[in-house]
């Protein structure tokens, strides 16, 4: 489908031992792509998203920085790259601002006595109207890099039904809103779509959000796509890599996933495909 790289959630399950075994489950993804005999068609960086504090920091330092050494593991100008998700408990776990700035610190530390002598290490953030200096905070941990999971909240419109163009619109909001006040680099994120009413069937632990996009076709996850690759031609040096990630949970009770389907079969990913070609035919023109 033209994708270069994949970003995997990631679980520790060092900090609370009654949760190991679902986090563990969780990784299974990461794990069958690990066994995979083709893993190495692409390549894949971690979104740590689950709590951390200073008991057990150093066990996910280790266990992150042992990815790096995979082939495959995504590197921007020779360096892995890795995301945090949770980042607001990662200053509530780690002492504030002060705290994570010497945990990242020490990461880099262990980074480089394995052998990998400089990393990039970015922070999960949301688009702050009202605090234009909130990013500020993460530059000051010593974050190299800012960007977002699913923008979904910034184009709801209402409760209930919204069009898909409106996820657009919150991704664009993102961008510029994040983008516009940072010094740090961003990587910017493109929604496949966003409905939890059929995962909440199934989990009534889980309510749904009140909202949900309607609409999504293969077709508009693509020209959506297409917008996003064309904001980062436009800020090619306030982007990571001038790469951009298209949001797919692949539980597809979410609303967002890019794996074949009996409805549509591999449609999204051979719209997707056109769209990365015909891009990258513009750029070299």
């Amino acid at each position: 489908a033209g994708l270069d790289f994949w970003g995997f959630c990631w679980y520790d399950n060092t900090l609370r031992p009654d949760d190991a075994a679902l986090m563990d489950h969780l990784n299974t993804a990461l794990d069958l792509f690990m066994q995979a005999n083709n893993r190495e068609l692409l390549d894949f960086f971690l979104l740590s998203c689950f709590p951390v504090s200073s008991v057990n920091w150093e066990k996910v330092c280790d266990r992150i920085i042992a990815y790096f050494d995979a082939p495959n593991y995504l590197r921007v100008d020779g360096k892995p790259v890795i995301a945090f998700f949770n980042t607001d408990e990662l200053l509530d776990g780690l002492g504030g601002v002060e705290g994570v700035k010497s945990a990242l610190e020490l990461f880099r530390e262990k980074a480089r006595k394995a052998g990998h002598d400089e990393v990039l290490i970015g922070a999960r953030t949301f688009p702050r109207p009202q605090d234009p200096t909130y990013q500020d905070t993460y530059q000051a941990c010593g974050f190299d890099f800012l960007t977002t999971y699913n923008n979904a909240d910034d184009g709801r419109r209402n409760a209930g039904s919204n069009p898909f163009e409106a996820l657009l619109e919150g991704d664009r909001k993102s961008w510029n809103g994040i983008a516009d006040h940072t010094t740090l680099p961003f990587l910017p994120v493109v929604g496949a779509g966003y409905d939890m009413r059929p995962w909440a069937a199934d989990h009534p632990t889980l309510p749904a959000s009140d909202y949900w996009y309607s609409g999504v076709t293969p077709e508009k996850i693509a020209e959506h796509l297409a917008a996003g690759i064309r904001w980062v031609k436009g800020r090619r040096a306030k982007t990571l890599g001038e790469m951009v990630v298209l949001y797919a949970w692949n539980e597809n009770g979410e609303g967002a996933w890019l794996t074949p389907t009996k409805s549509e079969g591999t449609a999204r990913l051979d719209q997707i495909k056109q769209v990365i070609k015909q891009e990258a035919l513009t750029n070299e023109n």
